[in-house]
């Protein structure tokens, strides 16, 4: 199981992509999620894809937790 790789976070320009830029890079994450998704389908493996959801304001994401916190 993966989370959901969404545009606000991993895209240039997204609202919470400066917050988690440095992590990412730092990870080399989206590279390594295209070979672990790839090497997961060659072995046959269901890829399912769910969204996740945040309110309009992002009011539950603080920054006190996870690749967020301070």
């Amino acid at each position: 199981m993966m989370p959901p790789l969404q545009n606000e976070f991993t895209s240039p320009g997204g609202k919470l992509h400066d917050a988690v830029k440095a992590c990412m890079d730092d990870t080399n994450m989206l590279h390594n999620t295209v070979k672990t998704v790839s090497a997961a389908r060659e072995r046959g493996a269901l890829i399912v894809h769910a969204p996740i959801q945040f309110s309009e304001t992002y009011s539950e994401i603080n920054g006190t937790f996870g690749i967020l916190a301070k």
